[in-house]
């Protein structure tokens, strides 16, 4: 993708993925809408970086902390992300796309960063409805 289509991509999944926190009944009153904007964060060269540190503390630390025992969670939600950024990707007309995910963790009060890598062979297993107000991840 030219510099110009990431920029329009980037601007696209940001908008998909906070409209996704927003319509999960799970996660809206989970996240302030400052740290919502802040949650996902797209870099043309690094990728997308996810702030799970953003969440409200009570449920991060019940969902995500610590992040070697709650790894499945984690997993989870970043398979939804990827599921997003490629649906996003195919609404655009494109078809290949190679990015990487970071995750933030706070553990022992020190970042901690996980990273994941979704490129052209990133096959879902379900299309997400990004119109749905349901999406029932934990």
């Amino acid at each position: 993708m030219t510099a110009y289509s990431i920029g329009k991509f980037n601007e696209a999944a940001q908008r998909n993925l906070i409209r996704w926190v927003e319509d999960n009944p799970k996660l809206k009153n989970k996240i302030t809408p400052h740290d919502l904007k802040y949650l996902f964060e797209f870099h043309n060269r690094r990728g997308l970086s996810i702030d799970l540190c953003r969440f409200d503390i009570d449920y991060y630390n019940e969902v995500f902390f610590p992040p070697e025992g709650n790894k499945p969670l984690t997993d989870h939600f970043v398979g939804i992300v990827c599921n997003i950024l490629r649906h996003t990707l195919t609404s655009m007309g494109k078809e290949k796309l190679h990015i990487t995910v970071t995750v933030r963790h706070k553990a022992l009060r020190v970042s901690h960063w996980q990273t994941f890598y979704m490129d052209e062979d990133y096959k879902p297993k379900w299309k997400p409805d990004l119109s749905r107000k349901d999406f029932d991840w934990l």
